[in-house]
């Protein structure tokens, strides 16, 4: 099993049923093909072994049908025992990006309410004494201004699962992005606004995702061209990858 144990991976209909590769095939193969994709991602790899691989399809695959299918596949050079798919992989590493990214943008907006939350604490506790004005000879006892303090704070602590939420990796991740490719923070703010106006929250923070994970030199170009592709479908299918 792969140490990221996704239970699922995008699947373009466009992609497979354009693919002159599979259009080839009698319709048996390409259920065969199919199935063998799915192993294949749960698995990692298959065997490169037709008999082996035909017992892996089930249903009654032939040795015949498992060849071809086996050639849908690339052998690893590292292990010539197995085969892998490079689109299944190219997914892969695409959705592991994706959760470290999230878990990035998560972090910096932990640290930016902690902040928020300090000085609000910080700036209440300081009036606390002015609620005790009235008896100027009594000293608030420690638990006095325990007491105060809480029931004059209306200071509420976001859950944790915020950080994963869209506008979280827009306005941290993204934000952050741009500004370290030398944008203006005022400005990059602005640039996402009308991105997540246009294209909506979700789809502008996957498209932030992989653009932080691609590293471009041109991160604002980049991420255009991200977001639109999410337009139609919610990602972005890997260029050039067929099945």
């Amino acid at each position: 099993m792969p140490n990221d144990k996704s239970p699922a991976f995008q699947h373009y209909p466009k992609d497979i049923l354009s693919s002159l590769r599979v259009a080839m095939m009698t319709l048996e193969e390409e259920g065969a093909y199919r199935r063998a994709l799915d192993f294949c991602w749960l698995n990692g790899s298959l065997p490169n072994d037709p008999e082996k691989l035909a017992r892996v399809i089930g249903k009654g695959c032939s040795v015949e049908i498992a060849n071809t299918v086996r050639t849908m596949f690339i052998v690893d050079k590292k292990n010539p025992q197995q085969i892998f798919h490079e689109r299944l992989e190219t997914e892969r590493k695409k959705q592991k990006a994706f959760r470290q990214s999230k878990s990035k943008a998560g972090t910096a907006s932990g640290i930016s309410r902690r902040k928020k939350n300090k000085l609000k604490a910080e700036q209440v506790f300081d009036s606390v004494p002015d609620v005790f004005e009235q008896n100027a000879n009594k000293t608030p006892t420690k638990g006095e201004r325990k007491r105060t303090l809480q029931s004059a704070t209306p200071v509420s602590y976001e859950s944790k699962d915020s950080a994963d939420k869209p506008p979280d990796v827009i306005w941290g991740l993204g934000v952050q992005m741009l500004v370290r490719s030398g944008m203006e923070e005022e400005k990059a703010r602005s640039f996402l606004g009308g991105l997540a106006k246009q294209y909506g929250k979700t789809q502008l923070a996957t498209a932030i995702a992989q653009t932080s994970a691609a590293n471009p030199a041109n991160p604002k170009e980049y991420l255009v061209k991200a977001v639109q592709g999410n337009k139609s479908n919610g990602a972005v299918a890997p260029s050039g990858m067929v099945y």
